[in-house]
């Protein structure tokens, strides 16, 4: 007992005779060693950090791109649509095509990314355009031209770039088939797109010297890319990595590749598929540039951490503790900003959309109600409303439970975005089962022509529902439209008849659309 006494007072002895320095230096090394630690530790979060922003970066510029392209490839074949339509109906006489030729000017004036529109006739040859005629020009040898020959489909088709005859440029042509009564072949009628549309869109981004950006067909083929090299339009890059490994798993996806198809630089890279296209937008960072600041800040980072290092040495546990304080209020205030972004980004989310169907909510309807409103009342133009009811949707809830009820609504949703064919018309989900159309400079036939359009996809969507007379779900709907004048109308106005106007639609069986105009007492 004595023994293990003398050992435990002896080793206290010989810490307390040590000197105060060697104590010191021992303190402060451990603190230097943690410190670098620490810094390694924070170097790489936030490497993975840079790595995280940056593929989300990537991401959103390739879904930017997509839609780019399914928004210019819709306008221009809502045009094709319509001209196919006209040819078929009129024909080809000398004197429809001088009434369709203003048509085409007037459709190019209208959308200048359009380079131009052409009708072909069966064997190729022109018939008009909204350029001047080139003289025996004939286009059966295009590639558009022999697929819609060959194939029956009278789907929109996208071609290769090519130059264009009658001006020398690049453009991207866009074509449909005409049919003669008996289905047989007529003809083309092509829309051809500036590339230096597409060129210039890609240049209003951020991507760095060695960043790339491309639309590519599906087959594989290059249309359009930055940095544009000619040589590289029509490139096949059906056999890469990013057509073998990844679109042929995913429509949409990011990875890091050691290679691309453009260069052998190491790169982040994103693709999301053209919806409704056989399009392809890919966007790609170059490693190199992307983490170049991250490699200098660090090697900064680290040098100061080293200097602070070799300073603690001669400063001690003092100086160790304010910097201490000091990295706790670097971590607070980034847990504050990352805690600030999330808040920030939820409330702008939740300030327009609607969440569950993804349409507008009440508080957009309300405020584009008002501006629609006076805009119409300043153009002396018309408005108009479609009020829109599930029929039944409570029965449906307790029959199929919230969840298939809120399925529903987001189908339904989804059937209103598809039905708004202009930038300027706002589908709503106006609470609960009601839904709401505004719909700018329309008048009552047209409003009419949307409410049918909607009410029928609706029907064919074909959802069950038991409890319904129809044994699927369908809508009501409230239509009314009026040119507002001052001192006479105000935005309640045309809720109220289009809310009258839903509820007779209700109180006549459902399943239908009744026009406020028709209701007696009605204007």
């Amino acid at each position: 007992m004595r023994h293990n006494e003398k050992d435990k007072y002896g080793l206290r002895v010989v810490i307390e005779r040590l000197p105060i320095m060697l104590l010191s230096q021992i303190f402060v090394a451990s603190v230097c060693l943690s410190l670098l630690t620490i810094d390694g530790f924070k170097t790489w979060e936030s490497y993975k950090e840079r790595v995280r922003e940056n593929t989300i970066l990537s991401g959103n510029l390739a879904r930017s791109v997509a839609q780019n392209a399914e928004d210019t490839i819709k306008q221009a074949d809502t045009v094709l649509v319509g001209l196919v339509e006209r040819i078929e109906r009129d024909g080809t006489s000398r004197a429809a095509l001088e009434r369709l030729q203003k048509v085409l000017v007037l459709h190019v004036g209208e959308l200048p990314k359009l380079h131009g529109l052409f009708v072909y006739d069966a064997t190729g040859r022109w018939l008009t355009t909204n350029r001047n005629m080139v003289l025996n020009a004939n286009n059966s040898d295009r590639e558009y031209f022999i697929y819609h020959k060959t194939h029956p489909d009278r789907h929109v088709y996208i071609s290769k770039p090519v130059h264009s005859r009658s001006t020398g440029e690049w453009i991207i042509p866009l074509s449909r088939r005409i049919n003669r009564a008996d289905g047989s072949f007529a003809g083309v009628v092509l829309a051809t797109v500036h590339m230096k549309y597409f060129r210039n869109f890609y240049d209003t981004f951020n991507i760095g010297r060695d960043g790339t950006i491309a639309l590519v067909h599906m087959k594989g083929a290059i249309l359009v890319q930055r940095p544009f090299q000619d040589e590289r339009i029509g490139f096949d890059l059906k056999n890469t990595p990013l057509f073998q490994e990844h679109v042929a798993n995913s429509p949409t996806g990011t990875y890091r590749a050691d290679s691309t198809y453009f260069d052998r630089n190491e790169r982040i890279v994103s693709y999301h598929r053209v919806e409704g296209h056989p399009l392809l937008a890919v966007a790609t960072l170059s490693e190199d540039e992307v983490f170049r600041p991250w490699w200098m800040d660090a090697a900064k980072h680290f040098a100061i951490t080293l200097i602070l290092t070799i300073v603690l040495g001669f400063m001690g546990y003092r100086l160790m503790r304010q910097i201490g304080q000091r990295l706790d209020a670097e971590g607070q205030l980034r847990d504050a900003q990352n805690t600030l972004e999330s808040l920030n980004q939820e409330l702008e989310q939740m300030a327009w959309l609607d969440g569950l169907t993804g349409l507008a909510n009440r508080r957009r309807f309300d405020v584009d109600l008002n501006e629609e409103f006076h805009r119409a009342m300043r153009r002396e133009e018309p408005l108009a409303l479609i009020l829109i009811d599930i029929d039944h949707f409570k029965q449906y809830n307790d029959s199929y439970g919230h969840i298939e009820g809120d399925k529903c609504l987001q189908k339904i949703g989804r059937v209103l975005k598809s039905c708004m064919k202009r930038e300027g018309d706002l589908s709503v989900r106006y609470g609960g089962e009601e839904l709401a159309v505004l719909l700018p400079n329309t008048d009552e036939e047209g409003a009419m022509v949307v409410a049918e359009r909607l009410i029928s996809a609706i029907r064919q969507m074909n959802i069950r529902h038991k409890d319904s007379p129809t044994g699927l779900v369908t809508v009501s709907c409230g239509v009314h439209a009026l040119i507002p004048f001052r001192g006479r109308n105000i935005p309640a106005d045309l809720l109220q008849a289009a809310d009258t106007a839903l509820y007779a639609a209700k109180a006549a069986g459902r399943d239908q659309i009744v026009c406020a105009s028709k209701l007696k007492g009605t204007e």
